[in-house]
C-alpha cells in the first residue's frame, strides 16, 4: 500500500526575492530542496510508503534571509481489502434483491 502527494503550496512575499525551499514530507526521509516555481509556488510530489498521518513542513528562505515555515497533515488509509469490497457488493444486491418493489399478486 503506498499513497502519493501532489500539493502545490503559494509563497506570500512582498518583496522581489529570490528563495529557497526545504521540505519535510515526515517520513523519515529528511528535508529536501524544492524547486520555487514561477508565480511564488511550490509543487510537492511525493509517495509514502505506509498508511498513516504524516506531518508536512515546509520551510521557505528569502535572499534577504527571512524564513517562513508551513506545515500540514497528510493522513492515508489503508486501502480496502478487494474480498471487503465483494462482500459489500454482494451484501448490497442481496438486500436490494429482498427490498425491491413487487407487482400485486407477485411472491
Amino acid at each position: 500500500s503506498s499513497g502519493l502527494l501532489h500539493q502545490l503550496v503559494a509563497i506570500t512575499d512582498p518583496g522581489w526575492d529570490k528563495w529557497t525551499a526545504m521540505v519535510d514530507f515526515g517520513d523519515s526521509g529528511g528535508p529536501q530542496s524544492v524547486d520555487v516555481q514561477v508565480g511564488q509556488q511550490l509543487l510537492l510530489h511525493h509517495r509514502y510508503q505506509q498508511p498513516g498521518t504524516y506531518l508536512v513542513k515546509v520551510v521557505v528562505t528569502d535572499d534577504d534571509g527571512s524564513v517562513g515555515t508551513s506545515s500540514f497533515r497528510v493522513r492515508l488509509a489503508d486501502r480496502l481489502e478487494p474480498s471487503l469490497v465483494e462482500a459489500f457488493y454482494a451484501w448490497f444486491d442481496g438486500h436490494q434483491q429482498q427490498n425491491k418493489p413487487r407487482r400485486l399478486g407477485e411472491r
